[in-house]
Order: structure tokens, then sequence, then C-alpha cells
């Protein structure tokens, strides 16, 4: 029988020995738990810092994780976002929602297309990836989200660049077939309108003919400016200075009383690089199209105005037409830069003042944009254009020369050299007007394809 003493000894030696045996156990236990550590440490770092919006879901559709890209995403801060329904950041229904979740779990990855809500309830196009994956020992989705705003607007405006190229073409060469026959019809019908032998009933009927024929003409040109787009010739030109030349051209129409035309631009504004002409035409075509938006409703203001910005890549002008008139129909929005269509009358609007608009200004590098006026009312057409500062010595100027200043200058000096004596210019200068041959008869050559025209 074996001694009390020793079968003390004996349970004294088992807990003793029993933490010495677990060692290794407890040292690889702390091992994988510092691994582990490090593990989620990396992946929150990365999670976080991760460019790519990305949200984690449970499985029963609850959000329970979310990154500050996604956070930008969706207009709201991570917490925020943690703990909502997935279906409350999508339009996409939870049948879809089950069936891209299968094939994820099938094929490992799903991608699909939708529209994702903000939590101001503002939509935007997305794309979304999701993953099945294991975290902290559950199933999870992991979901990629991309806006696709920008990428959906470069390939409209591809589109209609492709559009107004198409449409360019084919305007450039109906134009070309239209002016020969109407010089004819403009020519003869300014011909019969000045024969003293017409009676006076058909006199007005040629002034008709005229009237229409230059009209016609000028829808030609219209044309012809839309297809040909010539490159800008760029000068720094004063801002204000062009637009009170705008609303001097203007002012028949805005005419006195109702309509008030204010500008509102800074007087330090610097100069900007532009086509005078051209930048011209463009706010002559928005000036008009206000005017008519203020004549059809019942607003009676129209602003110009422009202002620097330097939150891009370099300083520029953001040059603006606004007026408190009727509007813009929501569903005229997405017509307002194609050729042809006009909410003006048949003899009022030809339907080319704002894509050429659209033209000019992105051949300045810009974008002509529209932003509709405060609670629908009125509109407001706007566009961007570089800046360049202006040297000390007037060369920014518009046309300026400098070796025509020089000419100028030496060609002043000069005329006063030659006119120190009459007589002696006049004999430097060759024979006097009395000495000289006369002229010879003039001759005009005319040639044309077209024979109505040569006749």
């Amino acid at each position: 029988m074996p001694r009390p003493a020793d079968n003390a000894d004996t349970e004294d030696s088992v807990d003793l020995r029993r933490p010495i045996e677990d060692a290794p156990f407890m040292e690889e236990l702390e091992t994988q738990a510092a691994l582990l550590r490090a593990s989620e440490m990396r992946y929150r770092t990365l999670f976080e810092a991760s460019p790519q919006p990305y949200l984690v879901e449970s499985l029963d559709g609850l959000i329970v994780d979310a990154n500050a890209a996604a956070g930008r995403v969706f207009g709201a801060s991570p917490p925020e976002l943690r703990g909502l329904p997935a279906e409350r950041l999508s339009q996409i229904d939870a049948r879809e929602r089950a069936r891209q979740r299968k094939r994820a779990d099938d094929h490992g990855r799903a991608t699909f297309r939708g529209t994702g809500v903000r939590l101001d309830g503002t939509t935007f196009p997305e794309e979304v990836a999701i993953t099945i994956v294991e975290l902290d020992g559950e199933a999870r989705v992991l979901v990629l989200v991309r806006d696709l705003s920008e990428q959906e607007h470069l390939q409209q405006e591809l589109v209609q660049a492709q559009k107004m190229d198409a449409i360019g073409q084919l305007v450039s060469g109906v134009a070309h077939e239209l002016n020969n026959p109407l010089a004819a019809i403009l020519g003869f019908s300014q011909l019969i309108r000045f024969d003293e032998r017409l009676p006076p009933d058909l006199r007005n009927n040629a002034d008709l003919l005229v009237e229409e024929a230059t009209r016609t003409r000028r829808i030609v040109q219209n044309l012809l400016d839309f297809a040909r787009q010539r490159p800008p010739e760029r000068h720094p030109t004063s801002i204000r200075a062009l637009v009170e030349s705008v609303l001097l051209l203007q002012s028949y129409s805005l005419g006195p009383g109702r309509i008030k035309a204010e500008v509102e631009i800074p007087a330090d504004l610097p100069p900007v690089e532009l086509d005078r002409s051209q930048i011209q035409q463009v706010l002559v075509n928005l000036t008009q199209n206000a005017i008519h938006a203020i004549r059809s409703g019942d607003g009676h203001r129209l602003v110009i105005a422009a202002g620097l910005e330097r939150d891009v890549d370099a300083p520029s002008v953001r040059i603006s037409v606004s007026d408190d008139g009727s509007g813009v129909a929501p569903g005229d929005v997405p017509k307002l830069f194609v050729p042809f269509f006009t909410t003006k009358p048949p003899a009022e609007g030809t339907g080319l003042g704002l894509p050429v608009s659209f033209g000019i200004i992105a051949a300045h590098g810009g974008e002509l944009r529209y932003d509709p006026g405060p609670g629908g009312r009125g509109a407001t057409f706007s566009f961007r254009l570089p800046v360049r500062a202006t040297p000390a010595d007037g060369s920014g100027d518009p046309g300026f020369d400098p070796s025509a200043r020089a000419r100028h200058a030496e060609g002043r000096t000069s005329d006063r050299a030659a006119l120190g004596s009459g007589t002696t210019a006049s004999a430097d200068r060759g024979p006097t007007p009395a000495s000289q041959p006369p002229p010879p008869e003039p001759t005009v050559l005319v040639l044309d394809d077209e024979s109505s025209i040569r006749t």
C-alpha cells in the first residue's frame, strides 16, 4: 500500500510539472495571437488608407465597416455608415443583391453596375465588385464601390464631340451648295427692287424677297461658322471692356425700362487670353438668349459676371450670363447644345447659337455649362478661360505688335522730314497729279460655275 507521503509527493510533482509541459503550447498561442494582431493592423492600415471606397457587410445585409474613401463617396463619415442596411446606399433590390452574392460565392467575385445613393438622397452611377471573405472568424462581404459620374460625363462629351464633328461636315457641304443659288436669288431680287417701272405692290414683294434672302444668307453663314470652328487667335483682353462692348451692341434689344442689365466684374480682374471676336460672339448669343427668356417670362434682370478662380491647375476667369426669365424646361436640358434645337419661334431662332458657342469655348480649352436659377427660375450659362499677366510695357493689349509700334514711330519721323518743304516732297514723290495719265477704265471679271450668277 503506497504511503501517504508518496501520494503527496506524486500530486505535488504533477502540479509542478504541468505548466512546464504546457509552456510550448502557450508560446505558440502567444505567437499566433501576435501574428493575428499584426495581420489585423496591416488589414486595418490597408483598409483605411486605401484610395478605393470599401464597405464590409454582414451576410444579413448590414454595413459593419467602411473606410474613409467610402465615406467621401456617400457623403458621410465611416461611423455614420456603420450599422446602416446596405439597401440604404443603393437602388439595387434585395433579390438582385442576393443573386450577385451567390455569384461571388460561386466564382470568388461578382461585378455589376447600379445606382448608388448618398446619405443626402442624391444618386450617382456606380460599379460594384463584391467578394466573400472571412474576417474575425465570420463570413463577410467585402464591397468595392466606384463612382462612375466622371467617366459617364467624359463619355457623353466624347459622343457629343463626335456628333458635332459629323454634323459640322454635313452642314459645311450643304451651306456651300446653298450659297451659290442664294447669291443669284439675292442679286436678281435687288435688281428687280430698284427697277423704276415696278408697280408698288410688286416692289413690296421684292422688298420681302430681299429681306428673306438676306435672312437665309445669315443662317447659311451661321452654318459655316459652326462647321469651320477656326482656331482662336488669342490676345490678353479686358473682360470688362469686352462685356461693355457686348451690352452696347445689345442696347437696342435691351431697350429702356423693363430689362435691367448689370455688370459684376472686379476692377482688378486681370486680362484673359482669348479671341476677342469669338468670345464676343459667344456673349452676344448668351445675352440674346437671356433677353428672349426674360421677355418670355416675367423677369427683368440680366447679369453678366466674371471672377477669378484659383482652385484649378492654373488661374482662370469664369464668365457667366444669368437671367431671371422663363428658365429651361427639364426635358430641354439634354438638347441645349444640339444643333438646330430651339425653343424660339421659327422666324427668331436657328438653333445654332449655343452649338457655335459651345465649339468656340471648347476651342479655347474651356467648357460651356448650364445651371438652373434658384428655384428653377431663370438660367445661368458660364465658361472658364485661362489668365495671362499683362506686361508693364502694354504688350498685353489686343493686337499689340512692338515692331509695328517702331514702324509707326519711324513713319511719323520720316513724314515730318519729307514735309519740311512742300516743293521738295512733291519732287521726291514723283509727278504731280496734273501730270499723271488718266486711270484706265475698270474691268470686272466674274468667274463662277453657276450660270445664274454669271448672268
